[in-house]
């Protein structure tokens, strides 16, 4: 019999919250459509935002595209000098020899 006194006692405490809850819920659906007002608000918003948002998205592929094409130039150009100076390091180089072999020769009218 212990155990029926239990469930009794269970009873007896769940019928008394049981007005509370009844008074929670009561508040609850009364802030219920405010609720669902401001999620639709929030949701609208957002649709605005994902709006704008791609419209921000073109607009930064169009720039990426264009850095690219400037960053790929601006590749070919230093390599255009990169070949500019070797080639310029190359002509220093046989004059240096040239210089070198002039020095070494005897001019016969210099002496």
């Amino acid at each position: 019999m212990r155990w029926l006194h239990g469930v009794m006692w269970c009873l007896d405490w769940a019928t008394r919250r049981l007005p509370g809850v009844v008074r929670w819920l009561s508040g609850a659906t009364r802030w219920f459509p405010g609720v669902v007002w401001w999620l639709s608000g929030a949701m609208r918003w957002l649709h605005g935002a994902t709006r704008r948002h791609q419209g921000v998205m073109w607009w930064l592929d169009g720039a990426t595209r264009r850095l690219l094409r400037v960053v790929w130039w601006l590749d070919g150009a230093t390599r255009w000098l990169h070949g500019v100076t070797r080639w310029l390091h190359g002509v220093t180089g046989w004059l240096h020899g040239v210089a070198r072999w002039l020095g070494s020769v005897k001019c016969s009218v210099c002496t």
